[in-house]
């Protein structure tokens, strides 16, 4: 899988022209509306954040109110996942945002030089792209054979059940 966008639904109408942008450049993009009915929706939105190569905020207040959408970001840093933030409306501030010390690409007014600046940096954080870490729902095992915790399992299985 190639491109994961975490977006809030409030700003879906903004988010199909990151994805026409990124589909024009043959980019595979992954949104939640692919989730059909009766799928354990959270389930497969991890999985899917486990699967990509690029992963994508887009940006607004509405992105920064939602718990999900910090979980999904949460969870991709834990992952190491390279990380794109796009603004793609107004943000109280960026010093207080959880991706703000990233270069952000404004796409607030898409044009064709924002649709080239995001394809570029997908493709230059999939070139960067480090190996995928073991899951993280598999505990470890030191060379006796007893079970290692995983700060990062334990805190991203607490987070991520909790949720919502």
């Amino acid at each position: 899988m190639g491109v994961f966008i975490s977006y809030s639904s409030r700003d879906r109408e903004a988010v199909e022209s990151i994805v026409r942008a990124l589909q024009k450049a043959r980019e595979s993009v992954w949104l939640d509306r692919e989730i059909g009915p009766g799928e354990q929706w959270w389930r497969e939105i991890l999985g899917q954040i486990r699967e990509c190569e690029v992963f994508i905020t887009a940006l607004s207040e509405n992105w920064e109110h939602s718990r999900a959408c910090r979980a999904e970001l949460e969870y991709a840093q834990a992952l190491g996942v390279p990380i794109i933030p796009v603004q793609i409306g107004p943000l109280k501030s960026m010093v207080l945002n959880r991706v703000g010390h990233l270069q952000i690409v404004d796409y607030r007014v898409p044009t064709a030089d924002t649709g080239i600046t995001l394809t570029t940096e997908v493709r230059l954080k999939r070139d960067r792209q480090r190996p995928l870490p073991l899951p993280l729902s598999r505990a470890r095992r030191n060379s006796s054979g007893s079970r290692l915790s995983s700060c990062a399992t334990s805190s991203m299985n607490d987070s991520t059940t909790n949720i919502l």
